[in-house]
């Protein structure tokens, strides 16, 4: 027997196996593909949840929350509870980036909660807010795959500040 008459008996035995190993790494892909697009979708989830979040302690409310006018006391509290919510949830979804400038951002409103002299609402409180807010967003627009990932300071105040004319964050 010659190794041409082998390979020809042999032929389609090796098709069907070439072909059952891309149908498992198919699945193996499909199964990937699924799971990814779960974790996206609740990081989007997570993600949209803390910005509102983040913004309310600026006093960026919903029409809603200022109609309401919760007691500062309360209002608080609730920002504090979700952004505790949040940390919890982001050691299972976040990225290392958005993990990080979160705990930066913690760790800067702590320092800050044990200064009770420094007047919270200083031009550089502001500022290292939204210094803050900026990065943990730019590593969530990161995380999520968007093309344009850097945001500043200056962008997110224009956002919220009406009045808002620039100079202080130049």
């Amino acid at each position: 027997m010659n190794w041409v008459s082998v390979l020809a008996a042999s032929a389609p035995v090796l098709a069907a196996l070439l072909s059952g190993l891309f149908v498992l790494y198919r699945n193996e892909l499909d199964k990937r593909k699924k799971l990814e697009d779960n974790l996206n979708n609740r990081k989007s989830e997570l993600y949209s949840d803390y910005v509102p979040n983040v913004t309310r302690l600026f006093g960026f409310e919903s029409a809603k929350e200022r109609k309401a006018r919760a007691t500062s006391d309360a209002k608080i509290l609730s920002i504090v509870q979700n952004m505790q919510n949040f940390s919890r949830q982001s050691l299972m979804f976040a990225s290392k980036d958005v993990i990080d400038e979160h705990a930066k951002y913690m760790n800067f409103i702590h320092k800050i909660e044990k200064r009770q002299s420094e007047a919270k609402d200083s031009l550089e409180f502001v500022r290292s807010n939204l210094d803050h807010l900026a990065s943990i967003a730019s590593a969530m627009r990161k995380e999520l795959g968007h093309r344009d990932r850097a945001i500043s300071s200056h962008d997110i105040a224009m956002m919220f500040i009406t009045d808002y004319d620039g100079s202080a964050f130049k």
